[in-house]
């Protein structure tokens, strides 16, 4: 084990070389995987799920509170089963599992060792958060994904000064915001960050407006509905965030429970 995932003492590579991405990062989201797909019908359907079956049976452009992808494919999915818990269930379970493998990515593309990918994607498939989201159909599970998959694709882009690897970050960004808007908020944090404290030339690239415009156009789809029904959604999330469905805890607390009172010991570390 030691030898396969390197030495406990050994620093990060930051001169541009890669581990090979190890393959207990594969096992470690298999298990997550399996953990999620075998306890995915020990309890009944989440009132979520039942409103993406109805809404995806009604086909639109967007709905008052999301876009149209997640509707739609829990309600392919429920017509390829109908009545499957399991099946409904199932991309959501592998969408989570995913989300652990590119954490293993982003330790590796930031050179870290075999080692550190394995603890970085153990700490992802062990978070509360997503554990959660990967135990039923909701948007925030390919919020997750996308989100990571494109800062995933971002550090590329910095660390390899790599053009298409902002293109293929915007469409993961215009696809990841037809299931959930809040991850072009992310997006735009980004592009932010890059003209504040750097690398600025990725705005010399015409890689990034290709990015920019790829996610435009994926994403238009549901900003045109949102325009042409008076943007509900505005007035959606602010009766979520005065409501106690905004979050009792408090920001900072609720935070720490979603990461997962089990990664305490590496808090501390």
């Amino acid at each position: 084990m030691v030898n396969e995932m390197g030495s406990t003492g050994a620093s990060p590579d930051l001169s541009g070389r890669r581990a090979p991405v190890a393959r207990w990062v594969v096992a470690v989201a298999l298990l997550q995987a399996l953990l999620l797909i075998g306890t995915s019908t020990r309890y009944g359907y989440h009132r979520d799920e039942l409103y993406f079956i109805a809404a995806g049976g009604h086909p639109a452009l967007g709905y008052p509170d999301q876009p149209s992808l997640v509707p739609l494919m829990a309600w392919l999915l429920n017509q390829a089963a109908p009545g499957s818990l399991l099946v409904l269930r199932l991309m959501s379970a592998i969408a989570s599992a995913l989300s652990a493998v590119v954490a293993g990515l982003v330790a590796r593309e930031i050179g870290g060792s075999a080692r550190a990918q394995v603890i970085a994607a153990s700490c992802a498939a062990s978070s509360a958060f997503a554990l959660a989201v990967g135990h039923f159909v909701t948007t925030t599970t390919f919020d997750l994904l996308s989100t990571s998959v494109a800062l995933w694709l971002l550090i590329r882009a910095v660390r390899r000064t790599s053009g298409p690897s902002l293109l293929a970050a915007g469409m993961v960004v215009g696809l990841g915001a037809e299931a959930k808007p809040q991850v072009a908020v992310v997006a735009v944090m980004v592009l932010l960050a890059f003209a504040v404290v750097g690398p600025r030339w990725p705005f010399r690239s015409r890689w990034l407006y290709g990015g920019i415009i790829a996610a435009t156009l994926l994403f238009a789809p549901y900003l045109w509905w949102q325009a042409t029904h008076g943007w509900p959604q505005l007035t959606v999330a602010a009766n979520i965030a005065g409501s106690a469905e905004g979050g009792r805890l408090g920001f900072i607390p609720f935070q720490l429970v979603l990461v997962s009172p089990v990664l305490v010991p590496v808090w501390i570390a």
